[in-house]
């Protein structure tokens, strides 16, 4: 289903900017900055998505020891090394295969996500089924660093 939009003075109204919606951020307006991102419809290689990406993730760190090296630590925990392995990995339980959509990751791309999905199950063993989790890992990755 596609969405048209109209306004009144019949013109699209102006795209936001990042500085906009980081400035909102910063002063604490989560409410309308959601209404933005819902009304706002940059290009899909419009530069601002790799710029809103890493600031609202940002905006969701819940755990306190979440440190630059906790997730390199993380994966030398459950992989013994940092570096890639050429090896497929297994995936959790959780990850649905059918919802394995890699959208166009590289080879590389897609060890990165299965390596980012296996860190957070071994975080998290608490999640059970997360048939989006690696879909959503997958396009993260267009936009942000597997770093």
């Amino acid at each position: 289903m596609y969405l048209i939009r109209f306004s009144v003075s019949g013109k699209e109204p102006a795209l936001r900017t990042f500085t906009e919606i980081k400035q909102l951020l910063d002063q604490g307006k989560k409410r309308e900055v959601k209404n933005i991102l819902r009304e706002n419809s940059w290009p899909i290689n419009s530069p601002i998505r790799s710029q809103l990406w890493p600031t609202l993730c940002a905006q969701h760190q819940s755990k306190p020891q979440m440190v630059d090296g906790f997730y390199w630590e993380m994966v030398h925990q459950v992989f013994g090394t940092t570096e890639l392995s050429e090896k497929p990995i297994m995936l959790p339980a959780f990850v649905d295969a059918a919802h394995c959509l890699p959208y166009h990751l590289t080879r590389t791309g897609r060890s990165v996500a299965d390596r980012i999905v296996n860190v957070l199950a071994y975080d998290c063993p608490d999640i059970t089924y997360s048939p989006v989790l690696y879909p959503i890992t997958s396009i993260l990755l267009h936009f942000m660093s597997g770093k």
